[in-house]
């Protein structure tokens, strides 16, 4: 049997019958229908619902907020640590400099006096 062949059978139309809208009506009399108003408990539900969403977005606001803060923080106590680190080198560099000048001096000296000049 073809797949096509069973989905034709499946889908034929078939008579409903007679009293079939009577049926219908009769039936949609006797049931109470629903509110189109959700009831109170649908309405906290759903209030509950946003506000947790609330809270937990305003949460994750915060943290990101705080983290940012942070690594703003971490990054000026990183540059002020590199600018001191960079105040000690140029302070050590002008000591051996001058420590240089020195020893090139002396050396200076000690020539001209071994050479006679």
């Amino acid at each position: 049997m073809d797949l096509e062949d069973r989905l034709r059978r499946a889908m034929r139309p078939v008579d409903a019958g007679d009293g079939f809208t009577d049926r219908v009506i009769a039936r949609l009399d006797t049931e109470t229908p629903k509110s189109a108003v959700p009831s109170r408990s649908t309405w906290a539900r759903w209030a509950l619902a946003a506000s947790v969403l609330l809270a937990v977005a305003l949460g994750v606001d915060a943290w990101r907020d705080q983290h940012a803060r942070q690594a703003l923080t971490a990054q000026a106590e990183l540059r002020t640590r590199n600018e001191a680190a960079g105040r000690q080198l140029a302070w050590a560099l002008d000591i051996t400099s001058r420590q240089l000048e020195n020893v090139h001096r002396r050396l200076d000296q000690d020539t001209r006096k071994e050479t006679g000049s």
